[in-house]
């Protein structure tokens, strides 16, 4: 009872100080595997731990290439994505950091929510026509911060996504690359 009654009394003391919180807004541009699939990405990033944080954000692409047509071939080459939107942890690579510029190297998985078009000859006529699907998105990504505050992001990006193919009425699973260059301000 002594060392229950002790134990109830005595203080806490944590070993380190406490994390303070990171957000990172990032934004720049994108690019699917196409041709003038350019487009704009944009995101927030929170600190939740020393090593892993979360990301959210998307990506849109201007051009939808109403007119170009894919023509025979395997059905997932149909497929162009579009836009996108995601929620992914990422766990940061420990490593030690240099005094004015800091580094890092990220890895995340997470889900999202893709917009595809698809160009079979039979489709291009619906112009405007996207495909909504749900995702799976993986990144390796690199980052380097000037005086912890502001900087530059670059990704690479596979996003996995079933869309249904209308031709012969199947899911198609497509794999498709996405490469962002953006800046990144911390606060």
């Amino acid at each position: 009872m002594v060392i229950v009654l002790w134990s109830l009394c005595a203080d806490a003391n944590a070993g380190r100080p406490p994390l303070s919180p990171q957000i990172q807004a990032h934004g720049g541009i994108s690019g699917v595997k196409g041709p003038g699939n350019l487009g704009v990405s944009a995101g927030v990033e929170s600190r939740m731990t020393r090593y892993v944080n979360v990301d959210i954000g998307g990506f849109y692409t201007f051009n939808a290439n109403p007119d170009l047509f894919i023509d025979g071939g395997d059905p997932a080459s149909h497929f162009r994505l579009r836009h996108g939107a995601y929620v992914a942890p990422g766990l940061r690579l420990p490593h030690r950091q240099p005094a004015n510029a800091t580094w890092d190297v990220t890895a995340r998985v997470g889900p999202g929510v893709v917009w595809a078009a698809d160009l079979s000859p039979d489709h291009v006529s619906l112009e405007g026509h996207l495909e909504l699907d749900a995702a799976l998105m993986g990144a390796l990504e690199g980052q380097l911060l000037y005086k912890d505050q502001i900087g530059l992001r670059a990704s690479a990006r596979a996003w996995f996504f079933v869309p249904f193919y209308i031709d012969t009425l199947t899911d198609v699973p497509v794999l498709t690359p996405q490469v962002t260059t953006e800046l990144v301000w911390k606060f």
